[in-house]
């Protein structure tokens, strides 16, 4: 397992420990509707938006994705195996439901037409115990299972944009699902492949095995994958690309250590090379604007805009950020009060200066 592998592991781990310590303690009656917690004194707007959940069967939630108009896609928690998408949109939080044969879903991200994408809990009758974790994409009120590449395993989507395009892996390949066809698209060499993100073009990235068995990023554009390659490192991965063909990620150099990265005109650039961008060690989503989302911050021309500190007034920790869309909103989940939130970086550089 190399090391960016680790860092994935120990997150899901660290999670997952997050998650049933919910279970024991979360508190009833949290609020339904959203819940402004942290306000731009100089423009009146929100910094940071509670989302609520569902009580009292969802009294925990965590916001994974968004899109332009500020419509936010997570799961409500209850426990293991047993939580469910939701759709947050206009003020309303609504339980998108699990597949007929199931009981868990959740959801990972959603486009301008509030199509939404995720996993979801696929049980087989016979044998008894068959149980997998299929794809699914949720239109108008239906969830709809994606299904696999072949026969036997699991299938996860992770991103569609705005034609309905939908990426994720399957049965360890990454796949392109669109207008009820699933199509491998295969490795860079190796035998696993997994698609993460598309833009509204259609190019995709993701990261696959080569034939030694080490991991690069790759970009899938008009039917070829192309190895991004790394920093001088044997692995890397990509994480997001925007409307303008930039790519971010994260990849290892040469000593072992990972930096963040920019792709974009052909090369690959070392984030931390960047004005103030030396503690860039991973890359998580770029928007059209060019902000990119960091762990604990926002990086953008140069400027650093941290949201590792607890946020007054009530001291509220914003953790586990998954996008920025092009407003600077970020969804994500709010300790202590174990909810889906959303943060808007532009007001909170504001509200710093």
């Amino acid at each position: 397992m190399n090391n960016l592998e680790r860092r994935g592991t120990f997150r899901r781990m660290a999670l997952r420990a997050i998650l049933s310590f919910i279970v024991a303690t979360v508190m009833l009656n949290h609020p339904t509707t959203a819940q402004v917690t942290n306000v731009n004194p100089d423009s009146d707007q929100p910094v940071l938006t509670n989302i609520g959940a569902l009580p009292p069967e969802f009294n925990a939630s965590q916001a994974r994705g968004i899109n332009t108009q500020g419509h936010v896609v997570g799961s409500l928690i209850l426990r293991e195996e047993a939580n469910h998408a939701f759709l947050y949109r206009n003020g309303e939080m609504m339980d998108l439901g699990v597949l007929p044969s199931g009981t868990f879903s959740d959801a990972y991200a959603v486009n301008e037409r509030d199509q939404v994408v995720g996993t979801a809990l696929f049980s087989f009758p016979i044998p008894p115990g068959g149980r997998f974790f299929h794809a699914f994409i949720w239109d108008k009120g239906v969830m709809t299972d994606i299904g696999l590449l072949r026969p036997g395993g699991h299938s996860h989507a992770y991103a569609i944009n705005n034609r309905g395009q939908v990426v994720g892996d399957a049965g360890d390949h990454a796949f392109l699902y669109y207008q009820g066809v699933m199509t491998d698209l295969g490795t860079l060499g190796g035998s696993t492949s997994k698609a993460v993100a598309i833009n509204e073009a259609g190019a995709i990235v993701g990261n696959s095995t080569l034939a030694d068995g080490s991991k690069h990023a790759f970009l899938y554009w008009q039917g070829v994958m192309t190895d991004l390659g790394t920093l001088g490192g044997a692995n890397s991965i990509a994480s997001s690309i925007n409307n303008l063909g930039q790519i971010v990620g994260t990849s290892q150099l040469a000593d072992g250590t990972s930096h963040g990265f920019l792709y974009q005109s052909g090369q690959m650039i070392d984030l931390t090379t960047l004005p103030n961008g030396q503690d860039i060690s991973s890359a998580i989503w770029i928007n059209d604007v060019g902000q990119i989302l960091c762990d604990g911050f926002v990086y953008e021309s140069g400027r650093v805009v941290s949201f590792s500190a607890p946020l007054p007034p009530d001291n509220l920790i914003f953790v586990f950020a998954t996008q920025i869309n092009n407003r600077g909103q970020i969804p994500g989940w709010i300790l202590p009060i174990k909810q889906a939130g959303v943060l808007n970086i532009n007001e909170l550089a504001e509200s710093q200066q």
